[in-house]
């Protein structure tokens, strides 16, 4: 049995994740990017990490990467190179980026970016890693608020299932990763998010005559 204790540093540009195993006196500590995200996948036993690698100089660009390693060992065994990800939407540990099929053949993850025409809301894309053709695919299904969780639903692997806030406020989507097609359950009738100038770590900015936030 193993503990895994995620530490986000506070925002520092490096996370630390503490591994503690029963019946092991000394803890290891792994360095993980900033802002990680976590996921177990039981099928395939491994730890599933989304993180970001921020430059280090004006010349590097941040990189943002899929990444799997051995639960038993935590040696990597696999990294993709991903689009930009979700970081503040739903903040870090408060959600999970990342989500394993039934199979464990398909790890679902997010990319986040501006909306083509609002200037408040931010559109999320699905893709995901397919571990038999090692490759990764992209979805048609946009969604144009930020989200709480999401996951696989059902037995066809292709279904989908987001509980959404800000814009959609206590609503579950139901979508097929082929078809752009939201289904959306209203679980209760809210208004929408108000957003504000002030916000730092929202899932929007705004504009106004004089500033730019």
């Amino acid at each position: 049995m193993k503990l895994l204790i995620l530490d986000t540093v506070n925002g520092g540009h490096n996370a630390d994740l503490f591994v503690i195993e029963k019946g092991v006196s000394e803890m290891k500590k792994m360095q993980l990017g900033y802002v990680p995200e976590l996921s177990f996948d039981a099928v395939n036993n491994q730890i599933l990490v989304v993180e970001t690698e921020l430059k280090s100089a004006d010349s590097e660009p941040t990189r943002y990467w899929l990444k799997g390693y051995s639960a038993d060992n935590f040696d990597l065994l696999f990294q993709k190179e991903t689009p930009v990800r979700p970081m503040y939407s739903g903040f870090p540990g408060r959600s999970t980026r990342i989500k394993s099929s039934a199979s464990g053949n398909f790890l679902y993850f997010l990319e986040t970016q501006l909306h083509p025409t609002a200037l408040d809301i931010y559109r999320t894309i699905v893709h995901r890693y397919d571990r038999k053709r090692d490759a990764l695919e992209s979805s048609k299904i946009k969604i144009d608020s930020c989200m709480i969780d999401f996951g696989q639903f059902g037995e066809d692997e292709d279904e989908l299932c987001f509980h959404l806030a800000c814009e959609y406020p206590s609503v579950v989507a139901f979508a097929n990763f082929n078809s752009e097609n939201l289904d959306l359950l209203h679980l209760v009738k809210l208004n929408a998010r108000t957003y504000g100038k002030q916000e730092t770590c929202g899932s929007c900015f705004s504009v106004d005559k004089e500033n730019l936030y």
